[in-house]
């Protein structure tokens, strides 16, 4: 498999339906019960919907028509505005959940970028992480849009199998890569990325998704894994803040949000330690608009744990 074959990669597209880029900040309009079901779904647009999962057992519904590989930025306010709901969002086409992510950026405030695989109509589910209920849960849903604003791909280095040699990469980058096992000891690749305070970071694995008529599919199991690293300690001493892997073949994301102006290491990897030509990806990363504000305690309660993470965010 040559990476070369693959630079011309998926242009990934903000929607182009009624709301618009920033209507996510307009006044919430409330849910509708029942919405337990997709069958009941409420129909939605880009904007802010006002929710509460109001009994044990509690999920809410909302529909919205995507077109094909148009982004749909979702994102969950409810500890950010005091509320105890430990949120958890779903994506799904049809009767397949597509898509789950639980907490992320060291929050229980879940946000997720789903780029639509078709056009059609798809369904947000919100429920509570546990089994309670009631009126003060509450949640705002936020659904907005945003692109890359990049459609040209570079390669990964053939020298980033440590921190130490981590690539340089400005945000935003669209970076092809591969995994291959005929590296000696295997192959993981690092990345590093400078960022700024304030800054919200997409990092989205592509090769599961990755669909052309022309390659053959990948078969890399992704694995990411976000680092912070002062470069005069030792690997040893890096802090894992972030890691999230595939399930059900589904690609990995992670969202990070710089405290402060800082570097950022990402390492990806084959979570079966497998590799080989097929194991390619294409990875983005690109910045994402602030929907709401966050208290800075949230950041503050964030655990950091060096060499293991906390696992904050997954996509299912």
């Amino acid at each position: 498999m040559q990476v070369s074959r693959i630079l011309t990669v998926i242009t990934l597209s903000a929607l182009l339906v009624p709301g618009g880029l920033g209507s996510a900040l307009a006044t919430p309009l409330p849910e509708t019960e029942p919405n337990d079901t997709r069958a009941q779904a409420d129909p939605a647009v880009l904007g802010s919907y006002s929710g509460a999962i109001g009994s044990p057992g509690d999920r809410d519904f909302f529909s919205i028509e995507l077109p094909e590989l148009g982004i749909l930025y979702i994102d969950i306010e409810a500890e950010a505005q005091g509320s105890p709901l430990d949120a958890q969002i779903s994506v799904w086409d049809g009767s397949y959940r597509t898509s789950r992510v639980d907490d992320v950026d060291c929050s229980f405030d879940p946000e997720l970028i789903f780029v639509a695989p078709r056009d059609g109509e798809f369904f947000i589910e919100v429920h509570n992480d546990g089994t309670a209920g009631g009126p003060e849960l509450t949640y705002t849903l936020h659904l907005d849009t945003t692109s890359p604003g990049i459609t040209e791909a570079q390669e990964e280095g053939l020298l980033n199998d440590f921190l130490v040699h981590a690539d340089l990469f400005p945000i935003p980058s669209i970076i092809v890569g591969v995994i291959d096992a005929t590296e000696w000891g295997g192959d993981v690749d690092y990345f590093k990325f400078e960022g700024e305070a304030g800054q919200k970071i997409l990092f989205d694995i592509y090769a599961a998704r990755y669909d052309d008529p022309f390659i053959d599919p990948s078969t890399l199991y992704g694995y990411i894994r976000l680092y912070e690293w002062d470069s005069e300690v030792p690997e040893s001493e890096s802090v894992v803040v972030a890691e999230a892997s595939a399930v059900n073949d589904v690609d990995p994301q992670l969202i990070y949000t710089f405290r402060e102006a800082d570097d950022i290491y990402l390492r990806v990897a084959d979570l079966r330690d497998e590799g080989g030509p097929m194991h390619y990806y294409v990875l983005y990363v690109y910045e994402l608009p602030s929907l709401h504000p966050v208290p800075v305690e949230i950041y503050e309660d964030c655990v950091t744990v060096p060499e293991y993470a906390c696992f904050v965010g997954a996509v299912l």
